[in-house]
């Protein structure tokens, strides 16, 4: 979800917004955990397997693989 006004997107952002809804159409998430400013998330785009950290505190990826 986005409050932006997708109308007014150039064309950079549309293509990062096709990829996105891309992702969220064939993906599966497998396991979501938050511990303390963490968050990891598995989860399966067109088969493969993925893992992410995210930190809140820091506002950053701590790996995405």
């Amino acid at each position: 979800m986005t409050s932006d006004d997708i109308a007014t997107y150039d064309e950079d952002k549309k293509a990062i917004l096709e990829k996105v809804l891309r992702l969220f159409e064939h993906s599966h998430v497998n396991n979501f955990e938050q511990k303390g400013n963490l968050i990891n998330v598995e989860y399966e785009v067109d088969g493969t397997q993925h893992e992410l950290s995210y930190n809140t505190e820091k506002g950053v990826l701590e790996y995405d693989r």
